[in-house]
């Protein structure tokens, strides 16, 4: 099963701790964000094009790339930017770089594609009002809400989309619709597209000792 893996580093990269002389894959964000993608066919990062003229490119294996990207209304409208660099077959993993869990990918896309999930989430219990939420009835997901508690099982940060033209799909209901939080478009709520087709959305429940947040430093 193929799979890609998009690495959201959208912020201005100073506070990623980069600099024109310092190495994209040694950087502490990234290294989380790799070590969670080790079994990925391709790896994507989405990165602020601030400083755009860092050969970064070319410390990269074959199947890494990057897309530099002015500042987006949110996580889905930078996703939505990549589009142009995700393969048309296999699936994509979203990956954050201010999180991370003790599990892989590997972990995370064979429980999706054993339960045929459509969608999915890594999720961990908590109640804390920075997260979005997934209401489950009966073991199903009817509903995904940003920023509002309206269960126990909150999203860690990381998605799978079982194939690009799904991704797609998600992102264009929720600009069609205009679903935000705040002014800002993010990944969680688009997912609801898929539970109004009566899509399977399939959450994935991660150790909360292995879940961790992490704050950027200011470079």
């Amino acid at each position: 099963m193929k799979s890609t893996a998009v690495v959201l580093a959208n912020i201005p990269l100073g506070k990623l701790g980069l600099t024109e002389d310092a190495s994209l894959l040694d950087n502490k964000y990234i290294k989380i964000a790799l070590n969670f993608c080790g079994s990925a066919t391709k790896v994507v990062f989405a990165m602020n094009k601030d400083d755009a003229q860092v050969g970064y490119e070319s410390q990269l294996p074959a199947n890494y790339s990057i897309k530099f990207l002015p500042e987006t209304e949110g996580a889905l409208a930078t996703i939505g930017l990549t589009l142009d660099l995700l393969p048309e077959d296999g699936n994509i993993v979203i990956v954050p770089t201010n999180a991370s869990i003790s599990e892989n990918l590997n972990d995370f896309v064979n429980f999706m594609t054993e339960n045929e999930a459509d969608v999915g989430m890594a999720v961990i219990q908590s109640n804390s009002q920075e997260l979005s939420y997934v209401r489950e009835v009966e073991g199903f997901v009817v509903e995904i809400h940003e920023k509002e508690v309206v269960g126990n099982l909150a999203c860690a940060g990381i998605y799978f989309f079982s194939s690009k033209k799904l991704l797609l799909e998600c992102i264009h209901w929720t600009l069609i619709n205009d679903v935000r939080k705040n002014g800002l478009l993010y990944i969680a709520p688009s997912m609801n597209y898929c539970i109004t087709r009566g899509m399977r959305v399939i959450p994935f429940q991660v150790d909360p000792k292995g879940y961790n947040r992490y704050k950027y430093e200011i470079g």
